[in-house]
């Protein structure tokens, strides 16, 4: 039976409905999450002086007196409505995250263009330097310094760069947000073991890529070495390297919160850890969302973007 080709309205369609059933779900497991989870707030606002009337009254002004079903239809509103409130510290939320966000996706945007470019050099300079089981040396030192690099944890990682690029050498600054220097060891933190992973990936669709019979008839044709990798093998690999890009992303803003801690970087992460120690279920929960978001909307982009480049998801 012949496949059907989808249309990019129909894809598109079938996109957006699995985004909302996905972020309903995250905003549910978000809501269930905080809301379960131990220590209470009250306590933690009040102090160990507070009365027990004082602590009443108090879970009376942050809602925490109604039932948790009331309290999940609450925030599902609010939520719809865009209307985040106040944390338990009398900011509002919506001025807390907004100031944190740009912080984190300057990181993390960075840090996966630093990553693919790294990746997509690496990935292809090797598959030329190995093709055809050439340099065994070269492959097999590469694959197994990759695998290393891969291993290391990002607060590993970082600390190490902290070590020596900025308390040893003192090229960099310790920590904080100012400038292009701050920038260079949290993005390396965040990039170096995700380009390793990629950059394996990209040289083995690019080997795969070159034993093909188009690279074939394109080394017939006697074309220059850079046209075969830059407009025969590359956008072969794309495809492949798009879709491990996707969930490269979820780990770097995944990864963000732990090397933003590590480097003072006022961004989502440090908001995160500072709202879990102190209980703040209305910061807390919409920062959990709003990163799962931006991974749920990379992911959906990058979907489209394999529609446009492969052939086979427009199938059904």
């Amino acid at each position: 039976m012949r496949a059907r080709t989808r249309s990019f309205a129909v894809f598109t369609a079938g996109l957006l409905a699995r985004l909302a059933s996905s972020v309903w779900l995250l905003a549910t497991a978000s809501f269930l999450l905080v809301q379960l989870m131990p220590g209470d707030p009250v306590a933690r606002l009040l102090g160990p002086t507070a009365t027990a009337d004082d602590r009443a009254r108090m879970r009376v002004v942050l809602g925490l007196d109604e039932p948790l079903p009331e309290r999940y239809l609450t925030f599902l509103h609010d939520l719809v409505t865009f209307t985040f409130g106040s944390s338990f510290g009398g900011q509002s939320v919506t001025d807390i995250l907004s100031e944190r966000a740009m912080p984190t996706m300057e990181l993390a945007l960075t840090s996966i263009v630093v990553t693919g470019l790294l990746s997509v050099v690496l990935g292809l300079g090797m598959a030329a330097a190995t093709e055809g089981e050439k340099r065994p040396f070269v492959s097999n030192s590469f694959t197994a310094a990759m695998g290393v690099i891969a291993s290391v944890p990002a607060y590993v990682l970082a600390v190490g760069l902290v070590a020596a690029f900025a308390v040893m050498w003192s090229i960099f600054p310790v920590a904080g947000y100012d400038g292009v220097s701050s920038l260079v060891l949290p993005v390396l933190a965040l990039s170096l073991p995700a380009t390793a992973v990629l950059a394996r990936i990209v040289r083995v669709e690019a080997l795969g890529a070159l034993q093909s019979d188009y690279a074939r008839t394109v080394r017939s044709k006697q074309l220059p070495g850079h046209r075969l990798y830059l407009f025969h093998v590359l956008p072969n690999v794309v495809a492949g390297a798009l879709t491990i890009a996707g969930v490269m992303f979820g780990y770097l803003l995944g990864g963000s919160v732990i090397v933003e801690n590590v480097f003072q970087w006022p961004g989502l992460g440090t908001t995160l850890v500072a709202a879990v120690d102190s209980r703040d279920y209305p910061v807390l929960q919409i920062a959990i969302i709003l990163i799962g978001i931006s991974v749920l909307l990379v992911n959906s982009l990058v979907d489209l973007a394999l529609y446009a480049v492969d052939p086979r998801v427009r199938t059904v």
